[in-house]
């Protein structure tokens, strides 16, 4: 029986300055999880102000077995007025774990058997790429084009974390840490968001790697959770974290000054378009801009009080957001 639906809204921006609003919405039907038929929504992104994909898995049996589940990847290119199927699949436990876009490649990944499927798309078709196998979860992805990518994934049940990169086919494997979100400023230099285990539970701290130093810790303070983490350029870069927490790096991640942005709420994701100008969002609605490195900020309208999960920008002057995971809403800006 139909219980009700899971929503994402796309928005448009209004004439004003940095501001932002709905402008349209799309519906994925769901239901009761203890029925027959359960869809579930699983990730969105735009590649440009009127081109985006979401996809969604479809439940076909009981939760508990995931028989003949089917995942399907739903594209638009008149800004949202009309979705069209561009990908899909049916396998027992077949389930869409995130979309990612480094231009110019759109990438999908879905989890079936064990196994992490990661696909990728220029202008035509879409074209499988090699992943890990026995993969456990999924932590992030990142790619500098289809030859260099990587993919942070636990293994041995969430106790270890690896990163699988493609260029060296090599894998990483962690043990005193557990990495969660990962970016690479250069192609040769990591930095990674990871969990380090303290008398008290966890914290979260900064690792940088290059191939002469190895993994080392950067920053660490037992009273900042981070979530997430951009680099506009080589050296620069941002972190975002809980208590309205945004700290800056001008070398390489090496090291990292703390920046006041007169919030306290939880931030969750963070988009640099360049060095000195970019945005962070977070709980309650909550997006912040700066244009001065982030020495000021700036409250911006969002319409919404519902806690913000993701934000990126196509190019220089539009711009999404995704609100949570199940009621989605997503956003664009003029700057």
């Amino acid at each position: 029986m139909k219980k009700f639906f899971i929503i994402i809204a796309v928005c448009f921006p209004l004439m004003s300055f940095s501001q932002w609003n709905y402008h349209h919405s799309f519906f994925i039907p769901t239901y009761d999880p203890w029925d027959y038929y359960h869809a579930v929504y699983n990730d969105a992104i735009f590649i440009s102000s009127d081109t985006g994909y979401y996809c969604y898995t479809v439940e076909n049996s009981s939760p508990s077995s995931h028989a003949n589940n089917e995942f399907y990847l739903k594209k638009t290119t008149n800004d949202c007025v009309l979705w069209n199927t561009d990908f899909g699949v049916s396998f027992t436990g077949v389930h869409g774990i995130a979309l990612k876009y480094f231009k110019p490649y759109t990438f999908f990944i879905f989890w079936y058997g064990g196994v992490w499927f990661l696909w990728k798309k220029g202008n035509s078709s879409w074209d499988a790429l090699s992943t890990p196998y026995n993969c456990e979860g999924y932590y992030d992805f990142f790619a500098k084009d289809t030859a260099n990518y990587c993919i942070l994934y636990p293994e041995n049940r969430k106790l270890l974390q690896s990163i699988y990169r493609n260029d060296e086919v090599r894998i990483d494997t962690f043990n005193t840490y557990k990495p969660r979100k990962i970016f690479f400023p250069r192609d040769t230099v990591e930095v990674l968001l990871s969990l380090a285990e303290q008398s008290t539970g966890y914290n979260t701290i900064i690792l940088k790697f290059t191939p002469s130093t190895g993994y080392n810790v950067v920053y660490e303070d037992p009273s900042q959770q981070l979530s997430n983490l951009h680099f506009p350029s080589e050296n620069v870069g941002y972190v975002v974290g809980n208590n309205g927490l945004v700290l800056r790096t001008n070398d390489l991640g090496s090291s990292w000054v703390t920046l006041n942005t007169g919030f306290s709420s939880k931030l969750n994701s963070v988009f640099f378009i360049n060095d000195s100008t970019g945005y962070v969002a977070g709980n309650a609605g909550l997006i912040l801009k700066t244009t001065n490195y982030g020495f000021s900020w700036q409250k911006q309208t969002t319409q919404t009080n519902l806690d913000i999960g993701k934000l990126f920008f196509v190019n220089d002057s539009v711009g999404f957001f995704l609100v949570d995971r199940y009621l989605n809403i997503i956003e664009n800006t003029f700057l």
